[in-house]
């Protein structure tokens, strides 16, 4: 498809060149020529360029023949084309080591004829570059208008194909994550052994790769790629904003869905369906916050994409469905299941968030805690979730120190006391269970608050107590027995255990004490 390159083997076709001779040097016949110029100077270093083809009478070398040497030495370095001189004028001869380095390098010496004109040489030469040239830029445009109407009419494995035939190998696109995109039919990884990168941006949005090496003197090869690459980094480009749209409608919706903004079911279940939303029976939701974050640091604004990418990849591999935006400093998750009752679902949700919670550890080193809340049959019923799973995750904060992972079930005691709102009842607990305590704590010294705390959540167990706070079973022992004589009550009755637990969860929750 390409036009015949400008070499040497051309140039000695040249009319104007009819009586030149080869003088040495013919195994670089196929040096392509790009440019043309004069030398009548002895200083040359510097002034070379590669293909280029050089005219000469030797002038500068007539005292010492052999610095024609040292310019082959220039043409090799740089890798310059032909030298072309009227030895007639002034030389008269070329040395032999300048004809056996011109053989070693490849760099033909080529004898002009004195009475040819310089003019004439160069004005024939440069005709033929340009022509090639023109050619060149015509099918490059040819070429760029195809991969563009293949890119716009989204065919890329066509372009892929149409690359490989132009270059005569096999080419995939390869995507960042080292996965194939688009591929020739007989393309195979272990076989590439050129690539070229594909960015959009300052981002690295894949590479072509090839299965053939491309040289720098290939012009051809080496245009074709730069219209390759930048009409696949187009091809990223669009895909990308595609992407983004569809991600900006999702979180759109889901918003929605979590403001309990009014709409029909049926509308709901439709828009789900084209955004790719769970419509399965059950859906609930997660929401979670980072907490241990240096001073000024903004997890989320820093690595939003990236948790987003994380937690649908983490949660397929449970089987499930999620979508997710960022609410403030929460990320909000809704999940499917296809468990039918309470028990199933709890545990089902529960193991989730677990691993969950692990692998953002992992690839953050920060603690991630979690509030799930109960399934919904319906998706405009999903508000409930969410308000469900913002309490668990605020309650299962303030009463536990030692969990990550709020269930809205086992919150409903926290719920029912938030909805008591300051009741009398609740302070009239903390004055009598609790505030004697404190006050005893406050005259001695001593940690029997803490101990109580331990003795209420472990059921009155004081061997764990005892492993919790890290003293002595007896010690556990010595404190109930003070707090028995404080209280004036048996802690170990289940009656008191409850009015404890109640004053305690209270306590917790800021609603007395405070």
């Amino acid at each position: 498809m390409t036009s015949e390159k400008f070499t040497v083997e051309r140039l000695l076709k040249l009319p104007v060149l009819k009586n030149a001779k080869l003088l040495s040097g013919a195994q670089g016949i196929d040096n392509e020529i790009y440019y043309v110029d004069i030398m009548e100077v002895p200083e040359f270093s510097g002034w070379v360029r590669p293909n280029e083809f050089l005219l000469t009478t030797g002038y500068s070398f007539q005292e010492n023949p052999f610095a024609i040497s040292n310019l082959l030495d220039e043409m090799k370095r740089v890798g310059g084309a032909a030298i072309g001189i009227k030895t007639k004028r002034f030389l008269g001869e070329i040395p032999q080591i300048a004809i056996e380095k011109s053989e070693e390098y490849g760099v033909p010496l080529i004898d002009i004829p004195p009475e040819v004109p310089y003019i004439d040489i160069t004005h024939s030469v440069i005709e033929q570059i340009l022509n090639h040239q023109a050619v060149l830029l015509r099918e490059v445009q040819e070429i760029n208008s195809q991969f563009m109407h293949l890119v716009v009419n989204r065919r890329i494995f066509e372009l892929v194909v149409m690359i490989g035939q132009l270059l005569n190998c096999e080419v995939a696109v390869v995507n960042q994550n080292g996965e194939i995109e688009s591929s020739t039919p007989g393309f195979k990884p272990e076989a590439v052994l050129y690539s070229r990168r594909i960015q959009v941006g300052d981002q690295l949005r894949g590479e072509l790769v090839l299965t053939r090496a491309v040289s720098s003197e290939d012009r051809f090869a080496r245009i074709c790629l730069e219209q390759a690459v930048m009409v696949l980094a187009l091809e990223f480009s669009a895909k990308d904003s595609v992407t983004r749209a569809r991600e900006r409608a999702r979180e759109d919706f889901f918003i929605e869905l979590l403001s309990g903004t009014p709409i029909f079911e049926d509308i709901a279940q439709y828009r789900a369906k084209q955004l790719g939303f769970p419509t399965s029976k059950c859906q609930y939701i997660i929401t979670f916050q980072a907490v241990g974050r240096r001073v000024g640091e903004d997890l989320f604004d820093r690595d939003r994409g990236q948790i987003h990418d994380l937690v649908v990849k983490e949660l397929k591999k449970k089987g499930g469905f999620s979508a997710n935006a960022f609410v403030g400093q929460h990320v909000v998750v809704i999940c499917s299941t296809s468990e039918t009752d309470l028990v199933s679902q709890r545990k089902e949700a529960v193991e989730a968030v677990h691993s969950l919670r692990q692998y953002l550890y992992e690839k953050h080193k920060v603690r991630f805690f979690f509030g799930i809340g109960l399934p919904r049959e319906h998706l405009t019923e999903l508000r409930g979730s969410y308000v469900e799973a913002k309490k668990a995750l605020e309650y299962g904060r303030k009463v536990s120190r030692d969990e990550c992972v709020f269930h809205y079930s086992d919150m409903y005691v926290e719920d029912l006391l938030m909805g008591l709102n300051h009741h009398p009842s609740l302070r009239a607990l903390y004055e009598m269970y609790l505030l004697p305590v404190q006050d005893y704590d406050r005259k001695n010294g001593s940690q029997l608050f803490q101990t109580l705390d331990a003795y209420v959540r472990h059921g009155g167990n004081t061997k764990k107590v005892a492993e919790e706070l890290f003293v002595h079973r007896n010690s556990v022992n010595y404190r109930v027995e003070r707090m028995k004589d404080i209280l004036q009550a048996e802690i170990h009755d289940p009656k008191v255990l409850l009015r404890l637990d109640l004053a305690l969860r209270a306590y917790k929750l800021e609603l007395v004490g405070k």
